[in-house]
């Protein structure tokens, strides 16, 4: 084998197909490291533009089609007061939190297990959230803070709540779980290796706590409190920012294309954006929701009298 140094400009008036520094393999036609033709282009109007000796029509590039849904009502035996829901990829599985937790195979759609919490009262269930740092599920109630295996789906540790919950949120980048509260002007923060009733660290806030994002960007924790303000916790679990808003809703939402929070105040829809407010065109009413859709990259929004589609960040499409 000979080695040699052609200089900075080697290959540059040569035509590209002739020296990629890169070779294909299992594949004969269509699909590999090069942009050299033949390119293959949909065979049909609903084809893929990829090899068909490789791939299904479903893979596409630059074709789609519509999904089409058809319900199914599933009747959740033994478990009463439902009122939050959940997949894991890592379990494969769905889990339904009410008076107990139902755990269903989400392929098949059977019950595998019901998990039953102990000493939890009647429709005292508030939400579910899994650590992906650690892997287990969080089943946050009244009274307790619940960890749960996902993998021998088991009760595996209590954590007795001092306080009336809120909302629990997760900070992926070390995870840290938050608790917020809607009768202590405070932020309780486990680490994710701690299980006892004792947090890890307790922030203090002017008010009462309540709901909670986590911005995957600035890897921070966003809280609305009851007194109109909207505090930033950042990962050393240091309040880094605060800002005074009229009018505060509890609900908050992220949008992770632009690496905004959203928030609802008494004049509508307001974005924060690295440090920025920003206002939107939509309006607010007694009930608001928001969601992302990751297809058209537009937000979605639900207001009490009507939807307003949101395309990234402020403009109203209709």
């Amino acid at each position: 084998m000979v080695l040699s140094y052609q200089g900075p400009f080697w290959g540059t008036t040569d035509p590209f197909c002739d020296v990629s520094p890169y070779t294909s393999v299992a594949f004969n036609t269509g699909f590999g490291a090069t942009g050299c033709l033949p390119i293959i282009t949909p065979t049909a109007s609903f084809g893929g533009n990829f090899d068909l000796q490789e791939f299904t029509y479903s893979f596409s590039l630059t074709n789609l089609s519509l999904n089409e849904y058809s319900v199914t009502n599933y009747n959740i035996t033994n478990n009463t007061n439902l009122i939050d829901i959940l997949y894991l990829q890592i379990s494969e599985s769905i889990y339904v939190l009410g008076d107990k937790l139902s755990v269903i195979n989400a392929e098949t759609t059977a019950l595998i297990t019901t998990i039953i919490l102990p000493g939890i009262g009647l429709g005292d269930s508030i939400s579910l959230k899994f650590n992906t740092f650690n892997n287990y599920l969080y089943v946050l109630t009244n009274s307790y803070l619940y960890v749960v295996d996902p993998i021998i789906n088991s009760v595996v540790n209590i954590i007795n709540l001092t306080n009336q919950p809120n909302s629990i949120e997760v900070n992926e980048s070390n995870g840290d779980v938050y608790v917020t509260y809607n009768n202590s002007n405070s932020v309780d923060i486990w680490s994710y290796n701690n299980f006892t009733s004792t947090p890890s660290e307790t922030i203090i806030t002017t008010d009462n706590t309540k709901k909670m994002v986590y911005n995957e960007d600035e890897n921070d924790i966003y809280v609305t409190q009851e007194d109109d303000y909207l505090i930033r916790i950042n990962d050393s679990r240091i309040i880094v920012a605060s800002y005074s808003i009229s009018g505060l809703y509890d609900e908050i939402f992220y949008e992770p294309i632009n690496s905004s929070v959203y928030y609802f105040d008494s004049t509508g829809l307001k974005n924060i954006n690295n440090g920025v407010i920003n206002t939107t065109s939509v309006g607010t009413s007694s009930f608001n929701s928001l969601i992302y859709n990751h297809i058209s990259d537009t937000i979605f929004v639900r207001s009490e009298e009507h939807t307003s589609e949101l395309q990234s960040p402020d403009h109203l499409v209709c």
